[in-house]
């Protein structure tokens, strides 16, 4: 039996619930009913299994992008402003892919997190250059070549710019969600421009 599914989906949760640190694998065995060596069996580290619960949880975050851009019903800006939003609240809804980007902004991240980073960055880069070439029509009218990866850059400011959000919420001043949302519009009507 392939067990692989279920330890990937404990050590979710663990991880997100407790943070790396407090998790053990004798947690994550005793929710699941099976023995540690289950767990060895496919990874051979805590390390390894959080590096996998993130890649799973990045692959997760990918597809629902690319689940928005899919959705031909609603015009390009809906589909990009369901882009930035899922971006600005990537903090609740993908925890452990937010930790690794902080981890990296703070200079603070394992060699195995900063593949992970990069392996989002490019794969998040592939999809913008598909959405790009949509939105744009065609190649010639669509941004250089960087523009994908720039735009991407760019946007992963808005998970710690919602959190200057969810503060200034607090004391009132809702319109700063729209004033962020705005900003990244004309960032994209500019890009046709490089």
């Amino acid at each position: 039996m392939n067990r692989l599914p279920d330890i990937l989906k404990a050590a979710e949760r663990r991880f997100v619930k407790h943070g790396t640190a407090k998790t053990n694998l004798e947690e994550i065995a005793r929710d699941l009913r099976i023995a540690k060596s289950t767990i060895y069996h496919y990874f051979p580290s805590k390390e390894d299994l959080f590096l996998a619960v993130v890649k799973k949880q990045i692959n997760d975050y990918l597809t629902e992008v690319r689940e928005i851009f899919n959705q031909e019903d609603k015009k390009f800006p809906d589909r990009f402003k369901s882009y930035f939003y899922l971006k600005a609240n990537l903090r609740s809804k993908y925890k452990l892919v937010y930790g690794i980007m902080m981890a990296e902004l703070n200079e603070q991240s394992i060699q195995g997190e900063r593949d992970l980073t990069e392996y989002l960055l490019k794969g998040e880069e592939q999809l913008m250059k598909l959405v790009f070439f949509a939105y744009f029509n065609d190649s010639l009218n669509a941004p250089k070549d960087d523009s994908p990866l720039l735009f991407v850059m760019q946007t992963n400011m808005l998970p710690f710019l919602n959190d200057l959000y969810l503060s200034e919420a607090k004391s009132g001043n809702l319109s700063l969600l729209q004033k962020m949302l705005d900003q990244f519009e004309v960032l994209l009507n500019s890009l046709n421009s490089y």
